[in-house]
């Protein structure tokens, strides 16, 4: 970028800040932790799919080793 540093962004709405600072404003980083606090169930039931699917995988992989073994 032509020697340029590059300006940090609130993690929240994306303004252009300073470069110690995670969020533009207050109002930002509550905004951030609640949408962060929403979201923390909905990640757990996320993984929890794919590994349930990892094991049918597995299951399912280890059953037709008698088809062609």
């Amino acid at each position: 970028m032509d020697g340029q540093k590059k300006k940090k962004r609130c993690l929240y709405c994306g303004k252009k800040i300073g470069s110690r600072m995670k969020f533009c404003s207050a109002a930002c980083m509550e905004k951030y932790e609640e949408a962060e606090k929403k979201d923390q169930p909905k990640i757990k039931y996320f993984v929890a799919g794919i590994l349930f699917g990892f094991l049918i995988t597995l299951k399912n992989q280890n059953s037709r080793e008698g088809y062609y073994g």
